[in-house]
């Protein structure tokens, strides 16, 4: 039996069918890749937006917090005449809070971490980002360890050696012995001194703060 050979324009055929067979391939491999990281990129947009709006939020809360303790400061050091005890329950209730919660960085940590934040393509907005996760917020952070480690002791201190007896400022349980005694204890100079540590320690998380709440908004709209 004789083989019958191919002629050479239908090996030609098979050849451009196999070249087109891997181009084709090769193309939706890349058409796959480009798909995923068009999708891991909108994941991550999606999750940075969201970390930014918990951000200003929670930039908002504090900064009222901080004006609540400027005007309770004002309230207890304009005191030169004694007021009805249950006048002090929410200055000295304001005074002895701090401000801790910590702004979401975690969508920031993973692309860090991953190596992802190419992922990133605009480098001006790339650039934004680093600089708001590794300096806005960790400038927030030293002024809140202030107020935790150097503040927050002091005025507790002070309570607790001036008026033991005022745990959780339940006035109505106060003697006339024991009224007179808190009055006198928040009047004195050395909590007036107290008071006005605070102030400036608020007033450093507070600056901060509205600094960061500006950059969060100005990224938000960016990322839009």
């Amino acid at each position: 039996m004789k083989l019958k050979l191919k002629k050479p324009g239908a090996y030609f055929m098979e050849l451009l069918i196999l070249i087109a067979g891997i181009t084709i391939s090769f193309m939706l491999n890349e058409w796959r890749t480009s798909r995923t990281m068009s999708d891991e990129q909108a994941r991550i947009i999606a999750q940075l937006k969201t970390d930014l709006q918990r951000d200003t939020a929670l930039a908002h809360q504090q900064l009222k917090f901080m004006e609540q303790t400027r005007e309770a400061a004002i309230s207890l050091l304009k005191s030169e005449e004694p007021k009805p005890l249950g006048d002090y329950r929410s200055d000295i209730a304001i005074m002895v809070n701090t401000v801790s919660q910590r702004f979401a960085s975690s969508t920031f940590i993973e692309l860090e971490s991953t190596g992802k934040l190419g992922l990133i393509e605009d480098d001006n907005l790339r650039g934004r980002l680093i600089s708001y996760y590794t300096a806005a917020q960790p400038a927030i952070y030293e002024w809140h360890e202030i107020d935790k480690s150097q503040y927050l002791p002091m005025i507790t201190n002070y309570m607790n050696t001036s008026v033991p007896f005022s745990l959780n400022y339940n006035f109505a349980a106060f003697s006339p012995e024991d009224s007179v005694k808190f009055i006198q204890s928040i009047q004195a100079d050395e909590f007036k001194h107290i008071v006005q540590f605070n102030v400036i320690i608020k007033s450093g998380v507070g600056m901060h703060c509205q600094a960061l709440l500006s950059e969060a908004e100005a990224l938000l709209q960016a990322i839009e």
